[in-house]
């Protein structure tokens, strides 16, 4: 799947990226286990202009590895949007979850040093094994 394109829903990504619009995006969709277990479905759409073709071994094992060391991108920061929703079927399907589960869901856009947003991912998460880690640094005027 990792060269397939797909059209990028915009508006699902608008709390993180008021200016994003509709259009044709390098698709990659991958099932993450934990423990041997399915745990989270991540859905990225990447900007054909920033990232070439993805190998597969890159999409199975470390995606920022390969853009910044192979592809040579110096990726800055992402915005992110958490929120809760009802599991879709594919969601039970893949992460094989009960009929009433509900799964975590991440929405991100990712930038580049200079700026660019090169990727806009979902990741579905199983709510039963997520976890939320953030440090945050209080800055002074």
């Amino acid at each position: 799947m990792a060269n397939h394109f797909a059209t990028l829903p915009a508006k699902s990504f608008k709390d993180v990226d008021p200016h994003v619009t509709t259009k044709q995006m390098r698709f990659l969709k991958r099932v993450r286990y934990l423990k041997g277990e399915p745990d989270i479905i991540d859905i990225d759409y990447l900007d054909p202009k920033v990232v070439p073709p993805i190998p597969e071994s890159a999409a199975k094992d470390s995606l920022y590895a390969y853009l910044e060391g192979q592809v040579g991108l110096t990726i800055a920061y992402a915005t992110k949007e958490i929120t809760v929703e009802t599991a879709t079927e594919e969601d039970r399907r893949y992460l094989k979850l009960p009929q009433a589960a509900v799964v975590v869901v991440v929405r991100s856009c990712s930038s580049l040093v200079d700026t660019t947003k090169f990727q806009y991912t979902e990741s579905r998460h199983r709510a039963d094994r997520f976890k939320f880690h953030d440090f945050a640094r209080r800055m002074r005027p």
